[in-house]
Formats: C-alpha cells, structure tokens, sequence
C-alpha cells in the first residue's frame, strides 16, 4: 500500500483467451449535470480504430445496486470483441460508489 506497486498474486487461466489480444481503459466522464462517473473499456487491439468501432454501453448502479468492474469471459465469449465491438461498463451515481448524491 505504501508503494502503490501491483503484483499479481493468483490468476485463472482461461480457455482459448490470449490476453495480449485484448486492452482495457479506465476513463472518468462528464455527464450532462457536470459531474464524473467512471467508464471502463475493453477491446480487441487489431480490430480497435478511434472512433470508428461500434459500442455496446452496459450501465450499473441504480437504485443502490452497484456491480464491480472485472474480468468476465462472458464478455469475451460473446464474440463482439472479435468483430471489432469496444465493450463499455458505465457505473452510474446510483451504485453509492460516488456518495448518496
């Protein structure tokens, strides 16, 4: 904790998954009412292009329900990522994850 350094301590191996394949992004963004709420990104890196791929937006947290950000083969299983897809996972305020208001 002092270091802020990450090791990883245990990690699963996945079924015809090659992790170089894919990126993923942690962004913050301005909604409409000023405030930030976090977005993460993952793609495929050969078929990423800029502002050129089609998105699927997955929101959460409404109503006080959260759900974390981390890894699930079913994303990846979906085969969008494949097509060229960028998956986003939105946290809205609604999770408590950013206060009550």
């Amino acid at each position: 904790m002092e270091t802020g350094k990450r090791r990883i301590l245990k990690q699963s191996a996945v079924g015809n998954f090659d992790l170089d394949n894919y990126k993923s992004e942690h962004h913050w963004i301005t909604v409409h009412d000023g405030k930030e709420v976090p977005v993460s990104l993952v793609y495929h890196r050969k078929h990423y292009q800029p502002c050129k791929n089609p998105m699927l937006v997955y929101g959460y947290g409404a109503y006080g329900s959260n759900m974390e950000a981390d890894f699930s083969v079913n994303r990846l299983s979906l085969s969008l990522l494949e097509r060229g897809f960028v998956y986003a996972l939105i946290s809205v305020r609604g999770g408590g994850e950013l206060g009550q208001r």
